[in-house]
């Protein structure tokens, strides 16, 4: 007897499904899980101490001399171990505000100027991120936090504990 195309592969087919058990851990393995529905970055940094921020106000006859007495005063206000660094940018934000101060003498009718410069310096403090998701925005926002101060190398809870502080939520819902 001779066989036609059709049923030799039909043959073929019926032979190689026979005695095979399905393999159910390929259906199993395509299966994604489940996305979080919402996500949550939060930025922490130490909270400022005391002496992370420096005001002071120099006085003079000239801009020049106002400003310089201002740091030499700020350098008087500062931690040992901050004087050289003062003027650092990259450690210390700076803000100097001049004001003109002007009097005249009743019996003379002489004029004086005064300059102040109001100079503020504050630390500038590294900050940590942290960034998670999860299908309650508050529990993302938990873990995100939790990152971030591992990140930062405190324990879980360090801005309730209060040695960080947040200074940056950010939270959304994942489409």
């Amino acid at each position: 007897m001779r066989l036609t195309g059709i049923m030799v592969l039909a043959l073929a087919l019926s032979t190689t499904a026979c005695g095979k058990k399905e393999d159910k851990s390929a259906t199993k393995s395509s299966a994604k899980p489940e996305k979080p529905t919402n996500t949550c970055m939060v930025e922490i940094q130490k909270a400022p101490k005391p002496t992370d921020r420096i005001k002071v106000n120099g006085m003079g006859s000239d801009k020049l001399i106002a400003v310089k007495d201002a740091w030499e005063k700020a350098a008087k206000a500062a931690l040992p171990a901050d004087k050289a660094n003062l003027k650092d940018k990259a450690k210390w934000k700076q803000s100097i505000n001049m004001v003109t101060a002007s009097m005249t003498d009743n019996k003379t009718h002489k004029k004086t100027t005064t300059m102040n410069a109001n100079l503020t310096l504050i630390r500038v403090l590294p900050t940590f991120k942290g960034q998670a998701g999860a299908n309650d925005t508050d529990k993302a926002c938990k873990l995100a936090q939790d990152k971030a101060c591992k990140a930062a190398g405190a324990k879980p809870d360090c801005v309730k504990s209060g040695g960080y502080k947040q200074i940056m939520l950010q939270g959304g819902t994942t489409p």
